[in-house]
């Protein structure tokens, strides 16, 4: 079993997020961690869907926008993208697959090095709330 901590986590205690890849799931095959553990005594923060949509981005600059947004509101609560539990990914259609997975190899070794990433799923929907974005990311957050 690949299990670990994170580190850059943003706790005060000894006790970072914990990642954890049991040998009775299959293994990742891409950037997550089958479950991840908050340290007791974390509180949990859930922020909603952030977009990256700018007019007339490309695919991979609309996902590395949609990370940095999701980087400032981690922020904007004082934490760190190593406090990041769970990450939801949402986008619009197929296509938007191979830009998603570079922005976010991008990003996750820019975030997270050689550790493990948080645990995660992706989904391809029809569209999101806003018609013109194709990438939204919510993330659960556990702050000390």
């Amino acid at each position: 079993m690949n299990r670990g901590p994170c580190p850059g986590s943003a706790y005060a205690w000894p006790v970072p997020i914990e990642r954890i890849n049991p040998d009775s799931l299959p293994q990742p095959g891409s950037l997550y961690s089958m479950i991840s553990l908050a340290p007791a005594g974390a509180r949990l923060a859930a922020i909603s869907g952030q977009l990256g949509w700018t007019a007339g981005a490309d695919p991979k600059t609309e996902c590395l926008t949609t990370f940095s947004a999701v980087r400032k509101a981690c922020g904007s609560i004082g934490a760190e993208p190593a406090d990041i539990l769970h990450m939801r990914t949402l986008l619009v259609g197929r296509d938007m697959h191979e830009a998603f997975v570079a922005a976010r190899a991008e990003v996750f070794a820019e975030w997270y090095g050689a550790a493990a990433p948080p645990s995660s799923t992706l989904a391809f929907v029809s569209g999101l709330a806003h018609p013109e974005a194709r990438c939204e990311v919510e993330v659960l957050v556990a702050i000390g």
